[in-house]
Formats: C-alpha cells, sequence, structure tokens
C-alpha cells in the first residue's frame, strides 16, 4: 500500500508541472526549459515550418531551413544569410531558388549590396530597382547593367544630391544635356557657365 502511495504521489506531481506541455518535471526544482529547437518541434504544419524559418533568421543558423518546405526554402536561407553574413544563398543548387534567396535577402537587410550576387544583368537591374531614393550614391548607379538604367539613376541621384557633377557620368549625350541644364549651378568657380564646363564622353 506504501509504495502505491508514493507512485501516486509521483504521477500526481508529473502531471501538474506540465509533463504534457512537454517539459520535464525535477522533484523539488523548476522544470527544464524546452529549447528553441524543441518547441518547434513540438509544433506541426505551417507553425512548425514558420518557427523553424524564424530561429534560422534570429541565429543565422542554415541548417534549421531543412524543416522549410520547398516554397520558403529561399526565404528560409535568405535569413540565415543576413544574420550569418555568409551567403547561404549560393548552397542552393536550384537556379531560380537561388536567386530568389538573394533578393529576399536584399530585401529583408535592406542592403542593395546583395543584388551584385545575381548574374543576369537584367535580374540584377530589378533587384536593385526595389530599393528607395535613399540608397542611391554614385557606387549604388554602377551597380546597374543596362545603360538606360544607369542613366536614369545618376539623373535622379544629381537632382537628389542637387550636384550637377554626377550629370557626368550620363552616357546618352541628349540625357546628360538635360540633366546638366536641369542641374547647372549659377556659378561654378570664377564666374565660369556651363559652356566651360568639360564634359566627358
Amino acid at each position: 500500500m506504501k509504495n502505491f502511495t508514493v507512485i501516486l504521489v509521483v504521477a500526481l506531481v508529473f502531471l501538474s508541472s506540465g509533463c504534457a506541455e512537454g517539459t520535464i518535471p525535477i522533484l523539488g526544482g523548476e522544470p527544464t526549459p524546452q529549447t528553441p529547437e524543441e518547441q518547434c518541434n513540438a509544433m506541426e504544419g505551417a507553425e512548425k515550418e514558420s518557427c523553424f524559418i524564424s530561429l534560422a533568421q534570429n541565429t543565422g543558423n542554415a541548417g534549421y531551413c531543412s524543416n522549410a518546405s520547398d516554397e520558403k526554402i529561399a526565404e528560409c536561407y535568405a535569413g540565415a544569410t543576413v544574420t550569418a553574413e555568409t551567403n547561404f544563398c549560393e548552397s542552393l543548387e536550384d537556379a531560380e531558388k537561388s536567386k530568389a534567396c538573394v533578393l529576399k535577402a536584399a530585401e529583408i537587410s535592406g542592403d542593395y549590396s546583395y543584388c551584385s550576387g545575381i548574374t543576369s544583368g537584367d535580374e540584377r537591374d530589378m533587384c536593385l530597382l526595389n530599393f528607395q531614393l535613399e540608397s542611391m550614391s554614385e557606387h549604388f548607379c554602377n551597380q546597374f547593367f543596362s545603360a538606360d538604367f544607369k542613366d536614369a539613376c545618376f539623373i535622379a541621384l544629381a537632382i537628389k544630391e542637387n550636384n550637377y557633377e554626377y550629370c557626368l557620368e550620363i552616357r546618352d549625350a541628349g540625357y546628360k544635356d538635360d540633366c546638366l541644364v536641369a542641374n547647372a549651378p549659377k556659378e561654378k568657380e570664377a564666374g565660369s557657365r556651363l559652356s566651360d564646363l568639360d564634359l566627358r564622353d
């Protein structure tokens, strides 16, 4: 009878200490907390997947992406890439998923330098076009593959900075002249005029 009473008490301790919730009770102490990985594994379906994607981004550990579906794998690797500052996107064998990973990494981080990892010039330009005017700089504009996009970027940069010198980077002669007229200073140095500027080809 005594043994049954002990077993009953232990069983009640287990039940009251949260065993059903996945913790391991320690008699006379606090229950052992679950690790983040254990918490994710306790979930199911989309909730479990979302948990592991967040865990990959928070820790920079792309190993957790093995729990991501085919549709979410690029997003998961992108999050880990940004946090770890290691390009896990390159490890994706599928070219489309690798590109999608780079695009997502650029979006998450707000860092246009990720776009340089895209080999296709047109697709790299599309990646760069996602960034706002605040990101523009001479270095940024020079990342464009398309001459038209590059010219448009330098026109916008000249207007943004109110600096006609950026107009000199424009390849198209007509756009360059329009940019210079719109941004020309009334006076450069010693009263020089627009016609005195040394225009580069």
